[in-house]
């Protein structure tokens, strides 16, 4: 959702690459209350850590990640802190927040169950 009102609120931001575009979605959400670091891999690429889930972001695609029963990958710390203001600014947050009653999210993730007979 927030890069869907993003996209509409101002088409024509580019970014130098994929992190830069994620610093900003980890400054709004740590601007939220929501505790989300980066972790980093030359072979891998960008990987969000919130809770006990990464997500992936690479030129590949998307990979959601539990790590339930492994160690989080170390942190790092974003390298663009204080130079979001400009989209994360009142007049932002206030169109996202109408951007999101009027929008919805749909996702098909989804993941095989076993079939426990009792």
């Amino acid at each position: 959702m927030f890069y869907w009102a993003q996209n509409e609120y101002q088409a024509d931001r580019e970014y130098d690459c994929i992190r830069a575009e994620l610093e900003l979605f980890v400054a709004f959400m740590l601007q939220r209350g929501v505790s989300i670091t980066f972790a980093e891999t030359a072979d891998e690429g960008t990987e969000l850590l919130w809770s006990n889930c990464g997500i992936l972001v690479n030129d590949s695609g998307i990979i959601v990640r539990d790590y339930a029963d492994y160690a989080l990958p170390p942190s790092i710390d974003s390298s663009n802190k204080g130079t979001h203001g400009s989209l994360l600014d009142p007049t932002f947050l206030a169109f996202l927040e109408a951007f999101t009653k009027r929008n919805r999210f749909e996702s098909d993730i989804a993941f095989d169950v076993r079939d426990f007979k009792v």
